[in-house]
């Protein structure tokens, strides 16, 4: 088995620093936490080890570079496995990283992504809040979400205004926010006045992105009644027991 062996160790969101399920989680020296769309709350890590026949050994060890998100982790381990990709897989938002991890070049460099919107606080954005990366550039509509603090030796602390330069040039009601995330990864440095081009032409891609939206049943807008629901039980020998839910 070891010689066909594939591992991968990763999260679905930053770890969660305060608010409604809070345990105490740093994801220093990043802004935000679980439930927000700042870089703390969605820049996750993950580990990944295979075989010497699917991965090198001069690349154990190393770290990826390039963007990366998580619906490019499907068609990445169906390509490792060598299944097929028939002519549905071109609907897939995913871009398989194969490459990246077995050869260390990636062939179809990730450039964008959306965030999605944040479940946590105020929306300020009609008819909420979300966020678009592209290349070095992130633009929020509205706010990133609760909370919005930076992790510190284990505690929260919110960004003082002399660390955290924001303007809110349009509308009066509908803010937006624009980050180079290649300098700024903590997201301080507000630059939409600077940049307004790329502030117009973001906006316009977020806002069809957001127009093309499709609600289904357990994607947020309301239950999936065909899904089995959420009974976490005891068991004395192996402790908590949470059973599948979505």
């Amino acid at each position: 088995m070891n010689d066909n062996l594939l591992i991968v160790f990763t999260t679905d969101n930053g770890g969660p620093t305060e608010g409604r399920d809070s345990i105490g989680s740093s994801n220093f020296p990043l802004r935000g936490g679980k439930h927000t769309i700042w870089e703390g709350g969605t820049r996750a890590t993950a580990v990944v080890w295979a075989s010497d026949n699917l991965m090198p050994a001069r690349l154990k060890g190393t770290e990826m570079e390039g963007m990366m998100h998580g619906v490019d982790w499907l068609p990445t381990l169906v390509e490792a496995v060598g299944a097929p990709l028939g002519p549905s897989w071109k609907k897939l938002d995913g871009i398989s990283q194969w490459l990246a991890f077995s050869e260390g070049k990636p062939t179809k460099e990730r450039t964008s992504f959306l965030y999605g919107k944040h479940d946590h606080g105020e929306q300020r954005w009609e008819p909420y809040d979300d966020a678009l990366r592209d290349g070095q550039w992130k633009l929020i509509q509205g706010w990133g979400g609760d909370p919005d603090t930076y992790s510190s030796n284990g505690t929260a602390r919110r960004p003082s205004m002399t660390q955290l330069r924001v303007n809110f040039p349009r509308h009066d009601v509908q803010e937006y926010m624009l980050f180079n995330i290649d300098l700024d990864p903590l997201e301080q440095y507000e630059c939409s006045i600077e940049h307004q081009d790329v502030v117009e032409s973001m906006s316009k891609t977020l806002d069809e992105i957001r127009a093309s939206e499709v609600d289904v049943p357990g994607g947020g807008g309301h239950p999936d009644p065909n899904c089995p629901r959420f009974l976490p039980s005891y068991d004395p020998s192996v402790g908590l027991v949470l059973a599948s839910w979505c």
